[in-house]
């Protein structure tokens, strides 16, 4: 059994998609979304190993460090989600995390190391 922490935020954010294809070609040039972010960190027991105050804290800080001012350029949401559970995973080292981010709570992409 995986005990898990879970937090949830969201920011708004701006990003780019160069390469969508012809129906979606509108997603080529800079525009709004609220990403929603969840994290999910591996607890070594089950009485709040991590204090979920404490790490959602860490976490919106380290997602506002991938991206000065939330401009995300071209990052998709795949991208997103794994640099910011690389930076989890090198805060907290020796546990395993799951991130998902969402744009506007409808589509999205995860990673994870469950593969």
């Amino acid at each position: 059994m995986t005990s898990w922490a879970i937090v949830r935020f969201e920011e708004v954010g701006f990003h780019r998609y160069p390469d969508a294809p012809g129906e979606v070609t509108y997603l080529q040039e800079r525009h709004r979304h609220k990403f929603f972010v969840e994290v999910w960190v591996q607890q070594f027991h089950d009485n709040r190993d991590l204090e979920y105050h404490i790490l959602r804290d860490m976490v919106i800080k380290l997602f506002r460090e991938i991206a000065p001012l939330n401009e995300f350029d071209a990052m998709s949401c795949e991208m997103i989600a794994s640099d910011l559970r690389d930076k989890v995973m090198n805060w907290y080292k020796g546990r395993r995390c799951k991130v998902t981010v969402f744009e506007d709570n409808e589509n999205g992409g995860r990673v994870d190391d469950d593969d």
